[in-house]
């Protein structure tokens, strides 16, 4: 890497290749001067690549206004252009923007509860010693009004970087209290306020024990939560990162929802360093000293839209704090992955577990497609570049990455979790692997409905987490009775198989018209002939090789029925004698593989009579419920 600083005799460049260049300490000041930091990632000096070659211009344009000509011989000059062109490669040229000057808040607008906009009547924030000190002046014996310094920009897709350290003083109303703070982002409007003097935000929490914590301020976003909650003590409720095998949930209370108990990662003492990589609504993700804290994706606001960008605060919450080197780095936009999860199933002694994801570079420079697997179970996946695949991705390309899931002979049959990083972590992107293992097929060997939809992506509840599931019931979890759908809008459904653990044999999937006895073909499930674990998998094939189908019921009321080796399974317990009560299910969704999805159910058909409903598991899109007879 290569940074600037105030001072240094020579700026130090390491690459991939153990590069060094170094530029006279004239050049590193008054670049600093310009430039406060710049990184650079060196995977090659020798670039032949003419997009490449025809950004050196723009870059002396850059450096020479802030360079005098007697410092910058030809050599230098080449050594720069090789930096600059090689780290385009990668998309690393990162330009760092300071936030605060270290002498006054120009760039910010003060907020306390209780006064006037912009005024700070009680001296509550005070610019001393290089750092924005909360409460630095306030006796301990008054009251600690709350408030927030807010940037006058709005940013997007960004990278943002900061350093605290608490003081010791704390004030009513949280006197004795914990000291508490934030980290703001996508303010849409600092005057829309949730509650208090907070404005309508996602906040990084900044509290002793729980910085990095997810706080909704009346905004929307999926997280992921710990299955065992009781073995996770601390505030709110319990999160966990998906790689460590957190389990999805989309936070869509009114008010607020905190999201914490993560592993403690920030000291009570000294410095602590803050992260923010945001982009935009897609994705944001919160590290502590370097480690990651906490992930979201898909941020919305109260009404559901794409929230994707606004301004940027800082809170004062009654314990002193001090603020110093905020720093911020816009982005462009990151590889971008067919899908954000990957979910693959096993089941010991049948077809390898395999699959490939598609990875495109919206951005306007290439992007190395470093590989990377963090997380609780990564031994158990592999990672790598298909065949044919290139190492760097260029500007609008796409590239395959596969991904094997491999559990040990003696791997007990769970959910198994990790997660792959694709290029850098400003620029690359983040998928979520998930892993279903099974010892045996068939029985009591399957999987349960709720680890099928937990490894698939899907914030739901389907009633239990047990293998067997009430039959009786007119609904279960968070399922809705219904026997029968209509198209969203014009044109066909789509279904995809996304789940199968039934006997062997093929399965027609068929649909009727309701009160209509006649049955319609849409696609039939392939057996086992066709792929060995066709019938215990995820993403079973349809006959056809492909992996969905459609149909067009029209405007008309339809419904559906699986045919099995054992009969016909109804949607509708009137179209055919059924085994049990309820032989379908049906719950709507609104987020599939972490991505969402619009007008869309999942439907799953019980084969026999113990209730697990994944004997065969749709998705269905462009369906609403049908209106119900009076």
């Amino acid at each position: 890497m290569l940074k600037a600083k105030q001072g240094s005799p020579c700026f130090a460049a390491h690459g991939f290749h153990g590069r060094r260049v170094c530029v006279p300490r004239g050049l590193a000041a008054t670049w600093e001067a310009a430039m406060p930091i710049v990184t650079l990632t060196i995977p090659d000096t020798n670039v032949k690549d003419p997009r490449i070659r025809s950004t050196t211009a723009s870059v002396l344009e850059l450096i020479q206004p802030f360079t005098p000509t007697s410092m910058f011989p030809h050599l230098i000059r080449n050594s720069i252009f090789a930096l600059f062109s090689a780290s385009l490669l990668h998309g690393e040229v990162r330009l760092w923007t300071s936030l605060f000057n270290g002498r006054n808040l120009d760039g910010w607008s003060i907020a306390i509860q209780g006064s006037e906009p912009g005024k700070d009547p009680q001296g509550h924030i005070v610019v001393r010693d290089g750092a924005i000190h909360m409460y630095a002046d306030t006796p301990e014996d008054k009251q600690g009004d709350f408030g927030v310094i807010v940037s006058d920009r709005t940013y997007s897709r960004f990278h943002l970087d900061f350093e605290y350290a608490w003081g010791r003083k704390t004030f009513e109303p949280r006197k004795g209290k914990l000291r508490d703070a934030g980290l703001l982002y996508h303010i849409a409007d600092p005057n829309q306020r949730t509650w208090g003097i907070w404005p309508v935000s996602m906040e990084c929490q900044i509290q002793e024990g729980d910085v990095g914590d997810l706080v909704f301020l009346k905004v929307r976003g999926l997280t992921w939560m710990h299955p065992d909650s009781n073995n996770a003590p601390g505030q709110g409720e319990a999160g966990l990162l998906p790689e460590s095998g957190g389990s999805p949930l989309f936070c869509n209370q009114q008010d607020h929802a905190y999201i914490g108990r993560y592993p403690v990662l920030d000291q009570l003492e000294g410095w602590n360093r803050v992260e923010a990589i945001v982009h935009g609504s897609d994705s944001a993700v919160h590290l502590v000293n370097g480690k990651v804290r906490s992930r979201v994706f898909r941020l919305t606001n109260d009404e559901m839209k794409p929230l994707s960008s606004g301004h940027i605060a800082l809170q004062l919450e009654g314990a002193e704090i001090k603020y110093r080197n905020i720093r911020i780095r816009e982005l462009a936009p990151p590889l971008t992955p067919a899908t954000r999860y990957v979910a693959i199933s096993h089941v010991r002694g049948l077809a390898p577990a395999s699959r490939e994801l598609e990875i495109h570079n919206p951005g306007p420079a290439a992007v190395a497609l470093d590989l990377a697997l963090t997380g609780s179970h990564s031994p158990l996946f592999q990672a790598s570049l298909a065949d044919g695949t290139p190492a760097i991705l260029a500007p609008n390309g796409k590239a395959r990455v596969r991904i094997d899931f491999k559990p040990a002979a003696d791997t007990p049959p769970a959910r198994y979790s990790a997660g792959l990083q694709v290029g850098p972590p400003d620029l690359g992107t983040f998928v979520v692997l998930q892993g279903i293992s099974l010892a045996a097929p068939e029985g009591n060997n399957e999987p349960p409905l709720q680890r099928i939809i937990d490894a698939l992506g899907i914030p739901l509840d389907v009633g239990g987490s047990d293998l067997h599931l009430d039959t009786k019931a007119p609904a279960i979890g968070t399922g809705i009775a219904v026997t029968a759908l209509v198209r969203a809008t014009d044109g066909p459904v789509r279904i995809t198989p996304i789940a199968r653990f039934s006997p062997p044999g093929e399965i027609p999937l068929r649909w009727h018209a309701s009160g209509d006895a006649t049955r319609h073909p849409i696609a039939t499930l392939a057996g086992s002939a066709k792929k060995s674990d066709a019938h215990q998998c995820l993403f079973p094939p349809w006959t056809e090789g492909t992996s969905t189908a459609t149909f067009d019921p029209g405007k008309i009321p339809f419904s559906l029925v699986a045919e099995t080796g054992h009969g016909a399974i109804p949607l509708d317990p009137k179209h055919s004698a059924t085994k049990v009560t309820h032989p379908a299910r049906v719950f709507p969704i609104h987020t599939f593989l972490g991505a969402p999805v619009t007008d869309a159910m999942i439907i799953g058909f019980e084969e026999a009579t113990n209730g697990d409903y994944q004997d065969a598991l749709f998705l269905l899109e462009n369906v609403r419920l049908a209106p119900v007879e009076r």
